[in-house]
Order: structure tokens, then C-alpha cells, then sequence
């Protein structure tokens, strides 16, 4: 029989004993469990309101405590009660009952804001924690019951104030300004008919007015909005981050299986949260999809009629949607419903259009399209050495109206779109981030690097011997076909490729190692692939040898790494590429457009030390001259691009000159291609890419349905890179794409502006330079849409 815990005989008792035990170093998870049964005994002694609420605040307070233990059991999710007082007569039975199951679901609410609270306090008190609205309200009646709980709740109090006032000062600033425009107008109707065109003059200066004014009212409207969004989204995340927490832990107790607890006898809480903690469908998809954002895989991508793999009879039985593709924007996957994963993905890659996005923190979810039990479960991916692997790569896809606007919104939608479970495929660790990465950067820049566009076929080779370390098989191997366009002819280039996963791969890739053929592919998977590709291999137009220019091109992948020896080759290459008796003008043209794209995709979004030092290095090795070369305004432009991410202040968002905020050293101090100090780009670099010293020229920059937030943005960009602005201010109308006026027949101003376009094209914001009569020399004028 299990013996009942002695109660405390008084609350000061249990006082007592609650202050000895939280001096106690040595307590354990089982000492706390008998605390917890004493204490909640000594409920049947206590009958004073008061009394009772100081105990149940000293239960809630090591229920909390004992969640942080390790060897925690089921039972330990459910909150300690205090028991009734006295003995129950019949007719109470029913309401001690009630004010249990009431006092329990506040215990597990306040247990749950001490973990907020706590988690708060954990990051430094970012904001994005705070709570707000009704759950800011909801909190406040436990403000007593925990000084972590009352900081949290108080600190959420001031920021809902701030917003608040802040709020309110721009609205009484909006006010302000129209009663100003109230005056004006008035005083305008009183001028004499003599003075009826200066008013007719001045009448049009305030309907201009008015229209900046209606476009800042309503920007502001839309950030008030997006904070909401944000902060509701911050929540979203935070309990399902409580949630994953929740679902790992019951997965770490499976061993209590062994001991007679099977699934059905866990607890009523501890089920629901293990239940909630499956995916749920990606809102982001949904919105994608009610938009129009399914563009799929557009068999005309590259001139000619490309269409997908067919599927052959044996695995028809098997697709899920009856064969229907599952589009998504710029790609399509066709589903095997019996394995759980795409038959293969089909790409459309635009590089010249392609945004680079960082990857941002976020959890796998299910595509609602397709029901659950057709996609990869997520039980697969919890052994150590398995990824949940791409089948539509995330650096493929992102371009297109899906992708456009600010770039931390469009990395979310990116999130959505390609973290699903229809889009996972189980990947070694080893094999996913190492030659397979290697063989997915090759297909964006190494492949035919004069292309734009690019076409790629992937999927998985799924075998009834696939191994299976932790109980769910993973793909043998995998394949991909990359097909592009010839430069200046229809004849297709053709590259098809198998890596299995049960090979000792090296970390490199090496194309002529892993190149196979169509026929291998289809003996492999079973799929038939469109007879315009047989044509070109069985035809003889294979793709001719490279030229130098692009044979090292292919070779830049390598410099993704932290291995010298893979790296240092590569980086020497370069520099003999560039050195006097180097490369030819035109192959030096086609590394450098090479280099600097990847430049531009990787150093925005990089978190590795040495891969950043490796594409500096790379660009520090381009002479000087080059960099200036007029034939090369666009590629200068784009390594300006993908060194800008790298000269953000530190301290905050003041501009005080791309010097001080690269930390480097004065023009001379290193050669070309010396490193610089980790954390800085390298002086010389700076210099070569004109962005220290800054261009001559200030700027004005006026923008009309552009937001203020974007305008500002590139405004900054542009500062970083070294131009000078003066002036960022909204006007009534303006052009229908970005424009930059300079004075007309200074040569000094037409090559700066010309330069100037090219440093807007790279940041998203295309346009031309124009000479305008009216432009004062020295001075260069943007005007954005």
C-alpha cells in the first residue's frame, strides 16, 4: 500500500520547510515530489483563504521546479493541488471538485507564464517575447503569485504603453498637419482675383501635399498593422516552440514504455501536448496558394517544350493525386504516396532574377494539400545523422513576384513554401551538407555559367533494400538532371548525375566523377524521361569542353568551405587567373561574373568565418583595373552587392562612412589579396570597388508609391556602398521604374550616374540614367517609383 504523506501540521510549517529546502544544493526530483505530497496534505488543515493561497503559490512554485528535473515521470506534468479543507459533506462534493479542476488549470497557466517569463529573461529581454492584448490581461491576476511572472507582466505593461503613445504622438502629428493644411486653405480663398494664378499655383502644391499626406497615413496604417502581425507571430512561435519542447521530452521518456506505461495511460495533459505538437499545415502555403503564388513548373521555361519525367507503369500505382503534379511557386513535385516523399522535383531557375534570402529560424509543417499520411513523417528525421532533405532546393526558387518586397517577409514565405513534409526526403547528414550541397551549387553556377536560365530534375532512388538505421528506410542514393540552353543556339546542354548515399563519397564533387546517363536514371527510379533529351546525347551535340573561364568557374563551389585543402587550390587558380600573363580579357569576365554571384548568394547569409574569408579573398584577388573596366559596371556592382551585408555598424543604424564601418585599415596598408583581420574586409577591396573614397557626387533620392520603409532602405544600401545621400523625401507622383538624373554634357556626372544605376539594379531597384537640362552639376538626382 502507498503510505500518505504527513501533512504540515501549520502553514508556517510549510513556510519553513519551503525556505530550508530552496537552500538545498543536494535536492533532487524525488525530494521535491515529497514536498509536494506533504505540502498538499496540509490543505486538509488549512481553512483561511489567505492561508491557503500562500500554500497553493509554495506548490506552484516546485511544481515549476520540478519540470526543469531530468528524470521526470508522466505524472509529474500534472500541477500539485492543495487538498479541500476538512472533510467534504455530500453536498460540497460537487463544488471541491469543481474548484480543484479551477485551481488546476490556473496552476498550469501560471506554470506556463514562469516558463515565458523565464525564456524572456533567458534572451536578454527582447521584446518580441512580450505579451500583449488580451493575453497581457490574462497574466495580470498572477502578477502576485511570482516576481518573475510580475517583471514579465510589467515590462509587457511599458512596451503595450509605448506602442501606445507612440501611436497617439503620430496621430496627433497627423492632426497637426492637417489643421496647418486647414489654414493655408482658408487663407488662399481670401486672396484677391488679382492674385488668382499664384493661388491656382498654390492650390496644386496642396493637393500634392495632400497625396503624400493620404500615402504616409496609410503606410502608417500598415505598420501599426505589421507590429500586430509581428507580435501575434512572436507568440505563434513561442508556444510552439513550448509545444516541440513538450513533444521531445515524451520522445526522451520512451523508455518509460518499457517500465508498463503505454501511450494510452500517459496523462490527460501530457497526451494533448504530445497530439498538439504535430505539424499543423503552413499558413504561408495557404496564402500562397489563395493568391495565385502556384506558378509550377513551366514546361516552356527555356524556349523550347521541356516537359517533366513521366511516370512508367510499375509506379503508377503508387503516385499520389493520381500522377497530378503538387505545384509551387517555380517548381513541381509528383508524389509517391506509398514511400511518403516525391517521385522527383522540377525546377525553373532564373539566375539573373534569383533573390538571395537568409535562412530564418522556423519548424517543418505539413502541405494541406495532400493528406498527412502521404508525406514524409516527421518521426523519421529524430536520429542524429539524418536531415530532412530538399527535394526543391530553397536557393532555386526564390524569384518572381512570390519573392519580391522585404526580404525577411520573403524569407518566411520561402520557409513555408519549401519546409514541408512533402518536400523532405531523408538525407544522410554527411551526404546532405557535404557533396550533395557541393553538387547543388554547381547546378546553380557551375553549369553552363553563361545561362540564365536552368532547368533541374531531382529525386530519390527507393529500393526494397534501402538501409534503415533507425527504423525507417532512407534512399539509396539520389539523382539530378540539370538542362540548359546553348549560348546563341536552341541545342540543349544536358548534365545527369547519381550520388548514392551508400558510397564513401569524398566532400568534393567532381562532375566527370559522378556523370551517368538518362538510361541509368530511368533503370534506377523507373521514371521515362521526355524524348527531346535522348535527342541530344544520342545525337552527338554533347556540350563542348569549357573554356578556362568557365572550367575554374565550375571550380568556386569549393570555396564553400572551411577545408584549405579544398580551398587553397582553387584561390591560387584565381590568382593566376588574374595575374598579368593570366586568363584572356573575355575569360577573366566569365570567372569574374561567376565569382561574384556566388559571392552575392553566399556572404549575405553565411554564419561560417572562413567561407566569408575565402569569397573575400577570391574578390581581393581581381586587379584593381578590372574592377574599373566600364565593360564590367554590373559585375562591379554586384561584388559592391555582396560586401554590403558586411559593412553594417555594429552600434546601431547611424552612418558615419563605410571606412569605420568595415573597421579597416587606411588604402595601402595590404597588398590585393592579403587577408584581412577576421570580421573585416579587406581594405584594398574597399578601395578597388569604389566604395571608400566615396563618389563626389551627393544624392537626392525621391520616392512616391515606393514605402518609406524601402526607400530608406536602399538609401542605407547606398550610403554602405559609399555614395553620399543628402535627401530622402516622398513627392506626389513619380516614374513608373527608378530613374537618375545628372546635368547634361558633364561627363563626370553621366559616369557616375551610369555607375550609380548599376548599384540600384543590384539592390532590386532597375532603371536608367538620364542627362536633364534642369540637373545642377555635381549633383545626382533618384527618382523612384
Amino acid at each position: 500500500m502507498t503510505e500518505t504523506p504527513a501533512p504540515f501540521p501549520t502553514l508556517a510549517d510549510l513556510r519553513s520547510a519551503h525556505l530550508a529546502f530552496m537552500d538545498d544544493r543536494a535536492r533532487d526530483a524525488a525530494a521535491i515530489r515529497r514536498l509536494l505530497a506533504r505540502g498538499r496534505a496540509t490543505g486538509a488543515h488549512l481553512a483561511e483563504a489567505a492561508d491557503r493561497r500562500e500554500a497553493q503559490r509554495i506548490l506552484d512554485y516546485w511544481s515549476a521546479e520540478l519540470l526543469g528535473s531530468r528524470d521526470l515521470t508522466p505524472e509529474d506534468f500534472n500541477p500539485a493541488i492543495l487538498d479541500p479543507f476538512g472533510a467534504e459533506v455530500a453536498g460540497d462534493r460537487a463544488d471541491a471538485t469543481a474548484d480543484i479542476a479551477g485551481r488546476a488549470g490556473a496552476a498550469r497557466e501560471l506554470i506556463r507564464l514562469s516558463a515565458l517569463a523565464r525564456q524572456w529573461k533567458s534572451s536578454g529581454e527582447a521584446p518580441g517575447y512580450l505579451l500583449q492584448g488580451d493575453a497581457l490581461l490574462a497574466a495580470a491576476r498572477f502578477t502576485d503569485r511570482d516576481p518573475d511572472i510580475a517583471g514579465f507582466v510589467t515590462a509587457s505593461n511599458r512596451h503595450e504603453m509605448a506602442m501606445i503613445a507612440q501611436q497617439t504622438r503620430r496621430r496627433q502629428a497627423v492632426i497637426a498637419i492637417l489643421a496647418l493644411l486647414l489654414i493655408a486653405t482658408t487663407a488662399l480663398a481670401a486672396v484677391s482675383w488679382r492674385q488668382w494664378q499664384a493661388a491656382e499655383r498654390a492650390k496644386t502644391g496642396l493637393a500634392s501635399a495632400n497625396e503624400v499626406l493620404s500615402l504616409e497615413k496609410a503606410e502608417l496604417q500598415q505598420t501599426i498593422e505589421r507590429a500586430r502581425a509581428d507580435a501575434q507571430s512572436s507568440q505563434v512561435r513561442i508556444d510552439a516552440l513550448i509545444a516541440e519542447n513538450a513533444r521531445l521530452a515524451a520522445a526522451l521518456n520512451e523508455g518509460a514504455r518499457g517500465a508498463g506505461v503505454a501511450a494510452e495511460d500517459l496523462p490527460p495533459d501530457l497526451k494533448a501536448t504530445v497530439e498538439n505538437a504535430l505539424p499543423e499545415a503552413s499558413a504561408v502555403i495557404s496564402a500562397a496558394e489563395a493568391t495565385g503564388g502556384f506558378s509550377g513548373y513551366d514546361p516552356a521555361f527555356l524556349g523550347v517544350d521541356l516537359p517533366m519525367p513521366a511516370l512508367g507503369e510499375a509506379l503508377r500505382p503508387s503516385a499520389a493525386l493520381g500522377g497530378a503534379a503538387l505545384d509551387y511557386p517555380n517548381a513541381s513535385l509528383v508524389m509517391n504516396a506509398a514511400r511518403r516523399q516525391p517521385f522527383f522535383a522540377a525546377e525553373t531557375v532564373d539566375r539573373k532574377a534569383r533573390r538571395s534570402l537568409r535562412r530564418l529560424p522556423g519548424a517543418f509543417s505539413f502541405d494541406p494539400r495532400l493528406p498527412p499520411e502521404q508525406q514524409a513523417d516527421p518521426a523519421w528525421f529524430l536520429g542524429p545523422e539524418i536531415d530532412r532533405g530538399h527535394l526543391i532546393a530553397r536557393n532555386d526558387i526564390t524569384w518572381g513576384p512570390v519573392f519580391e518586397g522585404d526580404p525577411k517577409e520573403a524569407a518566411l514565405r520561402l520557409n513555408g513554401i519549401v519546409d514541408t513534409y512533402a518536400n523532405a526526403s531523408p538525407q544522410f547528414g554527411w551526404f546532405n551538407r557535404g557533396i550533395w550541397s557541393r553538387l547543388e551549387n554547381w547546378a546553380l553556377a557551375g553549369h553552363n555559367p553563361s545561362a540564365d536560365r536552368v532547368v533541374i530534375f531531382t529525386g530519390p532512388i527507393l529500393t526494397e533494400t534501402d538501409p534503415a538505421p533507425y527504423g525507417a528506410p532512407v534512399p539509396s542514393g539520389f539523382w539530378k538532371v540539370v538542362v540548359s540552353r546553348r549560348t546563341g543556339s536552341s541545342a540543349l546542354i544536358v548534365d545527369p548525375f547519381i550520388l548514392m548515399q551508400t558510397d564513401a563519397l569524398p566532400a568534393t564533387f567532381v562532375p566527370e566523377a559522378h556523370r551517368t546517363s538518362l538510361e541509368e536514371i530511368e533503370r534506377r527510379t523507373g521514371l521515362i524521361f521526355p524524348a527531346i533529351l535522348f535527342g541530344i546525347e544520342a545525337g552527338g551535340a554533347l556540350p563542348p569542353d569549357p573554356t578556362p573561364g568557365e572550367a575554374l568557374a565550375a571550380r568556386l563551389g569549393d570555396l564553400l568551405t572551411a577545408d584549405r585543402d579544398l580551398s587553397g587550390p582553387v584561390l591560387d587558380a584565381v590568382a593566376g587567373a588574374f595575374a598579368p600573363d593570366g586568363l584572356a580579357v573575355e575569360e577573366q569576365t566569365i570567372l569574374a561574373a561567376a565569382l561574384t554571384a556566388l559571392a552575392d548568394e553566399t556572404l549575405p547569409t553565411t554564419a561560417n568565418p572562413a567561407i566569408r574569408d575565402n569569397l573575400l579573398a577570391a574578390l581581393s584577388l581581381v586587379p584593381p583595373d578590372r574592377w574599373a573596366d566600364p565593360a564590367w559596371l554590373t559585375i562591379r556592382a554586384r561584388a559592391r552587392h555582396a560586401i554590403t551585408p558586411l559593412l553594417e555598424p555594429r552600434g546601431g543604424p547611424d552612418i558615419s562612412g563605410a571606412a569605420q564601418m568595415a573597421s579597416v585599415e587606411p588604402p595601402g596598408a595590404e597588398a590585393p589579396g592579403d587577408e584581412a583581420p577576421d570580421g573585416q574586409v579587406p581594405a584594398s577591396l574597399l578601395e578597388a570597388l569604389a566604395i571608400v573614397p566615396a563618389p563626389r557626387q551627393p544624392i537626392l533620392l525621391f520616392f512616391s508609391r515606393t514605402s518609406r520603409e524601402q526607400s530608406e532602405g536602399i538609401a542605407k544600401a547606398l550610403t554602405l556602398l559609399g555614395w553620399r545621400i543628402e535627401r530622402v523625401q516622398r513627392v506626389g507622383s513619380g516614374p513608373e521604374t527608378a530613374r537618375t538624373l545628372h546635368a547634361d554634357g558633364v561627363k563626370d556626372d553621366q559616369a557616375a550616374a551610369d555607375a550609380l544605376v548599376a548599384d540600384l539594379a543590384a539592390l532590386g531597384s532597375a532603371g536608367r540614367s538620364e542627362p536633364n537640362a534642369a540637373a545642377p552639376p555635381g549633383v545626382l538626382t533618384i527618382h523612384l517609383p
